[in-house]
């Protein structure tokens, strides 16, 4: 992993993450021996392993994205602050029961809301969900006993009612990734004010956790774990590579 300027290249999944918010949108096309790239990546990515193994016919035409992750092969590529589907891949890997479900009568749910942890680069999922009216009971009841509900933040998604399910949340690498969620083919951004709620109860949650006090239901500390050594892992066969 290489990081400069707001942005992160994981060489093993050719993935680059652009989390600085005053990124100017990019033209990115990646060619076999040539490319156009925006200068402020060419320090990550002008490298055999961008050019060589990123050949134009495994890829789509190029893509504008404005804090985007570019990954080869996708055609729609992921956007922290955007809503996705997880692949099968990340549960089977984690094993813990507690985790929502992935897929339900052969359909793919929850959606899960995308936020970056600057410090590790790991990404954090929330669980979203329509039945607003059965987590509005419980974010009522928390908040009449305790004076406010610090796992569930009610919000609205793509014009409707949505809960984020901060109960549920766990961390991930990007490559675990599988698509983002569309309207019409086109990606559904997150309500930047929701995005900043979510966030801010997110770092209480962390904090909360980072005292020993578990206020979610996944182990969240394991699973960071279990994320962060297969980072170090994939570093590490880079290094040898």
């Amino acid at each position: 992993m290489r990081a400069s300027g707001g942005l992160t290249y994981f060489p093993n999944s050719h993935i680059i993450m652009v989390s600085d918010r005053n990124v100017p949108v990019m033209k990115i096309l990646f060619a076999h021996r040539k490319r156009l790239i925006n200068v402020r990546l060419e320090n990550i990515v002008r490298s055999p392993e961008a050019s060589n193994k990123c050949p134009a016919r495994k890829l789509c035409s190029p893509v504008r994205l404005d804090g985007a992750i570019f990954k080869r092969r996708y055609k729609v590529i992921i956007k922290e602050g955007y809503v996705y589907h997880i692949n099968d891949s990340y549960f089977k890997k984690v094993r813990d029961d507690r985790l929502m479900q992935n897929k339900e009568r052969g359909t793919y749910r929850p959606t899960f809301f995308c936020m970056r942890d600057e410090k590790t680069s790991l990404l954090w999922m929330i669980p979203m969900s329509t039945r607003v009216e059965k987590f509005r009971a419980i974010h009522d009841r928390q908040t009449a006993r305790y004076g406010k509900c610090l796992t569930i933040v009610l919000g609205e998604y793509d014009n409707r009612e949505a809960a984020f399910l901060l109960q549920n949340m766990f961390p991930i690498l990007p490559h675990y990734l599988d698509h983002i969620h569309t309207r019409n083919g086109n990606p559904v951004p997150v309500k930047y004010s929701v995005q900043q709620e979510v966030k801010s109860r997110v770092k209480q949650i962390r904090k909360l956790t980072e005292r020993g006090i578990q206020v979610v239901f996944p182990d969240i500390v394991r699973l960071e774990k279990l994320m962060l050594e297969e980072l170090a892992s994939q570093q590490n066969s880079m290094q040898k590579g």
